[in-house]
């Protein structure tokens, strides 16, 4: 299955979308969508990319343990203390939140959070895509299946990777039809690299779809949206009191936990040499021992990995 798709228009948008249903019912998913006004970020929550640097994933990549990897639980639990006690404090109705409501409610209203936001609509994830406006350049719009079936169901795992909660806890999240993911591997912090680590190439195109827009698509998508509706205030942005101070609240925990960010160790240098000369010389171990006499090393890949999927490009129907 693509994973990779351009579009040049708003019909090629509602095509690639009509695809990503059809693929729904395929791999009984429920599938979500982000949108990013830059294509080159990393699906990484506001946590992620504060704390953690990127980690891909490949045969020839050097894996670290994540800088931050040691005081990250007491890091995080002492911060959405700070964020619960300041909330309950503005919002007496709000004690008897869980953690993972907690986290969900200050996501929503700008909180450094560990926490990735998708929403069920993918025109209202368009509308981050294209807001703020970045003129002749493209966007992009992630579609995540969410699939309990091969070949994505086995991405799960409670410590790691938990499944989707798809109950509302705020007014914003249920404007902007919002859920979230979480990831805490100690290693990958960002979905992508997560997905090819534990899924095989064709497996990660077919639950992660990333739908580039082109700038000659912004006009009519734009004119879409207007159309549609979906605009600051249809997305929770503008109205009730309780959000604008929600929104205050937010901004003042984030300033504490900036203040006190330890500082990120610089990460040792990697001699690539070494490690594909590691590699072959493994692969040769293997292969000997696996087939003696009959194998041998070919001077070529050492596996045979699949390659990144190709953008399909989407054009409209005559």
């Amino acid at each position: 299955m693509d994973g990779h798709f351009q579009c040049n228009s708003g019909a090629s948008f509602a095509d690639v979308i009509d695809r990503m249903l059809r693929r729904k019912v395929v791999l009984q998913s429920r599938v979500v969508y982000r949108g990013h006004s830059d294509p080159d970020w990393l699906l990484q929550s506001l946590w992620e990319r504060r704390f953690q640097h990127a980690q891909p994933a490949g045969l020839w990549e050097p894996y670290y343990i994540q800088p931050h990897e040691p005081v990250k639980i007491p890091l995080q639990r002492g911060f959405l203390k700070i964020f619960r006690r300041q909330v309950e404090r503005a919002f007496p109705h709000e004690t008897n939140r869980s953690d993972g409501q907690l986290w969900a409610l200050g996501r929503h209203h700008g909180l450094v959070t560990p926490l990735l936001d998708w929403t069920l609509n993918p025109y209202k994830a368009l509308y981050f895509a294209l807001h703020p406006s970045r003129e002749n350049q493209p966007a992009v719009v992630w579609a995540f299946h969410a699939s309990e079936a091969p070949p994505c169901n086995g991405i799960w795992d409670d410590e790691v990777f938990p499944r989707i909660d798809w109950e509302y806890v705020s007014a914003r999240q249920r404007a902007q039809e919002g859920v979230f993911t979480r990831l805490s591997h100690p290693i990958f912090a960002d979905l992508e690299a997560y997905l090819r680590n534990k899924l095989v190439s064709p497996a990660v195109s077919a639950c992660l779809v990333k739908i580039e827009i082109l700038p000659s698509a912004r006009s009519g998508l734009t004119r879409e949206l207007i159309r549609r509706g979906i605009n600051e205030a249809s997305l929770g942005f503008i109205g009730e009191s309780d959000n604008r101070q929600l929104d205050d609240v937010a901004a003042c925990c984030n300033s504490a936990l900036i203040a006190t960010k330890p500082a990120a160790p610089i990460l040792p240098r990697v001699d690539q040499q070494a490690i594909i000369e590691i590699v072959e010389r493994l692969a040769g171990q293997w292969i000997a021992a696996i087939a003696p006499g009959k194998a041998q090393l070919t001077g070529s890949k050492a596996f045979p990995l699949f390659p990144v999927p190709a953008p399909r490009y989407i054009s409209e129907a005559p």
